[in-house]
């Protein structure tokens, strides 16, 4: 038997308990895993070249809204030429917004193209976890 956080109200509950002893809500494995989408956005900037920033964020959809759980900001270089040292800065921002998750308990659960050849991880936690 563990100890898990009710996701409503935060009142420590039996992994046994079918529900939460101070409000209600039902536990276990009715409860879906969380699922976290990171995203590519610019947030400066014109053309995918031209000095652009950009960043990449970790978004978590609640009944409340979107909740951003992690982001790592990378700029492009001015010179088409210089395509390659982007997608470096895009890897680089990549692997640190995933070991932020993973130190944050998600599991990567695949990836998603961002249409530009690109892919963005997907990761899950578990119910009770966080």
């Amino acid at each position: 038997m563990a100890l898990l956080k009710c996701p409503d109200c935060g009142h420590d509950v039996s992994s046994l308990a079918p529900s939460c002893v101070n409000c209600g809500r039902p536990m276990g494995a009715s409860d879906p895993p969380e699922t976290c989408e990171v995203i590519l956005r610019r947030i400066s900037g014109l053309g995918l070249f031209s000095g652009a920033r950009w960043v990449l964020e970790a978004q978590v959809m609640s009944r409340d809204g979107i909740e951003i759980v992690a982001n790592c900001t990378y700029s492009s270089d001015n010179e088409l030429a210089n395509f390659q040292g982007s997608k470096k800065e895009f890897h680089r921002a990549r692997e640190a917004i995933t070991n932020q998750l993973l130190r944050a308990g998600w599991q990567p659960v695949g990836s998603v193209s961002d249409g530009a050849g690109m892919s963005l991880p997907r990761f899950q936690r578990p119910p009770g976890r966080g």
